[in-house]
């Protein structure tokens, strides 16, 4: 399975606000070597709260197969605790055997994908589409669930 990412979540850890992750990045990878940032996050406060969430836009648009989140700095209370309890990925799946047109060639390369839209992914990409005008805009799990 590869990911074309578009957005992602996050949900605080805990049942109070201590401890809420401030400094961060989201990294993705084809092959798990080579890590690419693709959102990176300074002193955010979007996660304030007990078990809040937040939802953002990744700058990225080809197809990765890894992803990871990485703490860069200290959280809400200058520890190095990392508190997250849920983390989903929002995008475009995609089925088949790496080739050209996963590393960005094309041409006339023959080769299998098919393109599958799973439910989740298909809920995403509708939240996607209604939340455009915000421009990556971070949403809480309230205004999320309020606006599928």
């Amino acid at each position: 399975l590869w990911l074309v990412p578009d957005r992602y979540s996050l949900m605080h850890g805990h049942s109070n606000d201590m401890a809420s992750l401030r400094n961060w990045v989201l990294e993705g990878s084809a092959e798990g070597e080579n890590w690419e940032v693709l959102r990176r996050h300074v002193w955010d406060e979007t996660l304030c709260g007990k078990w809040a969430t937040g939802t953002w836009s990744v700058g990225h648009t080809g197809p990765l197969r890894m992803f990871r989140v990485t703490m860069t700095g200290p959280n809400s209370t200058y520890s190095n605790d990392m508190r997250v309890s849920g983390f989903e990925l929002y995008g475009s799946v995609l089925v088949g055997r790496p080739g050209p047109l996963l590393a960005g060639g094309g041409g006339g390369a023959a080769w299998y994908m098919k393109v599958w839209a799973l439910e989740a992914m298909v809920r995403g990409i509708e939240l996607q589409r209604q939340l455009a005008d915000l421009d990556g805009v971070p949403l809480t799990q309230e205004e999320a669930i309020r606006r599928l």
